[in-house]
């Protein structure tokens, strides 16, 4: 509605708007509080989605291109799926992750589980957790309705 055109209204979408929108369409959105509409039991089907996902939280940790990929490799490894290689930044599309985010809200807990660790796994990787990167996790953990991991509730 009024507030993604608001959001959209200067053609680009910067993270804190990003993140605003997720966390409002999490908690006040049509679908805040209900169940999917179906379960998924597969991350193999929406590999593009998680690595848009995983990529996204690489670059918000990481400024430069190599550590990035070391964090999304991280990510990966907890996974146990194949990825695509490292989406390259200027290539990562919000409007993308926001999409992915309302399919994998569909995927059934045990793998929501895996998801989210792979996430944690991106944040932790160089053992620092930026403010861009919590922001992100919260988002994340909101759109996907669970719990933000307990390592990160107290920072």
């Amino acid at each position: 509605g009024v507030c993604r055109r608001l959001i959209e209204a200067d053609r680009k979408v910067s993270l804190d708007e990003f993140v605003f929108y997720t966390l409002l369409e999490a908690h006040l959105g049509a679908r805040a509080g209900k169940p999917p509409e179906r379960t998924l039991n597969s991350l193999e089907a929406l590999s593009v989605g998680v690595g848009q996902l995983l990529a996204l939280l690489a670059h918000a940790g990481h400024e430069v291109e190599q550590e990035a990929m070391a964090a999304y490799s991280a990510g990966q490894k907890q996974l146990y799926v194949q990825l695509d290689d490292l989406i390259p930044r200027a290539k990562l599309s919000q409007n993308g992750v926001s999409k992915a985010l309302q399919e994998l809200k569909c995927l059934n807990p045990k793998l929501k589980a895996r998801l989210v660790k792979a996430m944690l796994a991106v944040v932790l990787h160089d053992r620092q957790v930026h403010d861009a990167e919590m922001d992100l996790m919260r988002a994340a953990c909101a759109a996907l309705d669970v719990p933000l991991p307990p390592v990160l509730s107290s920072v």
